[in-house]
């Protein structure tokens, strides 16, 4: 038998090249995707090697009739390597771009992963360095390994990332975020936190006075911890606030939730707050509003020190790509998340293991 190699852009020119060369007795051995090594390792080109093979006795000899003969089954190895070439085609007839050759093993977690509108430089990025692994490993990758080296890849992505409060968490806490966030309520879970589980002595101020109902809220929360409140309407009520509060662990500060797009509401905490070493801030979302909006309130809020994120309501959404983007694009950390009403039990400090676990389905898993 003849054998040749052919290396083509895509699966269709590949197959071109073969029947030019071999004509249409031709046999696919075996195909996979390969890179070029690029200038210093960089602008890598994808590319689609086929080995292809030719038996020279089947060609008929000129002047002679050829007889059809009985078809033989093929052997195992070569129909799953029919097997992967059909999915390399049916692949290959979809937009180009938007689901990339992958091994098996690996689809449903890139499939997964696109669901979830996770960022597409990222999607690509899993793509080559899953298909790198599958074909280092000489194909032998079981689910169970395609899980772990999915999850280890995206926890790779937010290596820089940190998660949870941190051991450095200041004295003085303050949530900012648009109106509907959930805001007070996680401000509360957080000061029962730091009360029931730190035995820290904490307190509160809120400039929320924008809303009647805010203000009693957080009043009954105060009440419940058995915590003083101060009600702020200017800076110097502020500075004030934390001069009598000055002997407590943990002081806790609720701000007004009004539209984002309002720029004078990002002016209005400028003017009341002083964002100084002693402030941890973090910017709460909800991970019901869209990617857009997310990007959008993290813009509006730039202006001002933020420490790190909080996503709220994760119990009213199956989609977490956009918590993963929000950290993977703006290099800020996740601190909490909340998923319920239940003061203080809907509240948990994110982990970047928990994330990437949540993202691909798997967070039942070890």
């Amino acid at each position: 038998m003849m054998v040749k190699k052919y290396v083509a852009p895509s699966m269709p020119e590949a197959m071109k090249l073969v029947r030019e060369d071999l004509g249409s007795d031709a046999v696919i051995l075996h195909s996979k995707t390969v890179y070029t090594k690029g200038f210093l390792g960089l602008f890598r080109k994808k590319n689609i090697e086929v080995i292809a093979g030719l038996d020279r006795e089947s060609r008929p000899a000129p002047g002679t009739l050829m007889q059809t003969p009985a078809k033989a089954a093929p052997p195992p190895a070569l129909n799953r390597e029919i097997a992967e070439l059909k999915r390399a085609v049916e692949s290959l007839r979809e937009f180009q771009g938007r689901r990339p050759f992958l091994p098996s093993p690996f689809l449903k977690f890139y499939e997964r992963l696109r669901e979830q509108h996770v960022h597409s430089s990222v999607l690509e990025k899993y793509s080559r360095a899953m298909t790198e692994i599958y074909y280092k490993r000489d194909k032998n990758i079981s689910a169970r390994d395609a899980m772990e080296h999915s999850i280890a890849f995206l926890e790779r992505e937010l290596k820089s990332v940190p998660f949870g409060k941190g051991r450095g968490e200041k004295r003085h806490i303050v949530l900012l975020g648009p109106t509907g966030v959930g805001k007070t309520t996680t401000l509360a879970k957080l000061a029962a936190r730091h009360m029931l589980q730190e035995k820290k002595k904490i307190a509160f101020i809120t400039t929320d006075t924008y809303r009647i109902a805010a203000v009693d809220q957080l009043k009954t929360y105060a009440s419940i911890l058995d915590a003083p409140l101060e009600v702020c309407y200017t800076k110097e009520d502020v500075e004030k606030a934390k001069v009598r509060f000055r002997h407590y662990d943990s002081i806790f500060i609720d701000t007004a939730g009004r539209n984002y797009r309002n720029e004078q509401y990002v002016k209005e905490l400028e003017f009341l707050l002083s964002f100084r070493e002693d402030m941890e801030t973090y910017l709460v979302f909800p991970m019901t509003a869209k990617e857009k909006d997310l990007h959008e309130i993290y813009h509006k809020f730039s202006s001002v020190p933020v420490d790190k994120f909080i996503f709220t309501k994760l119990d009213e959404t199956d989609t977490y790509g956009e918590m993963f983007n929000l950290a993977y694009t703006y290099k800020k950390g996740i601190a909490y998340l909340t998923n319920g009403q239940d003061v203080p039990d809907d509240l948990m400090e994110a982990t970047r293991s928990f994330i990437c676990k949540k993202l691909l389905g798997v967070e039942d898993h070890a």
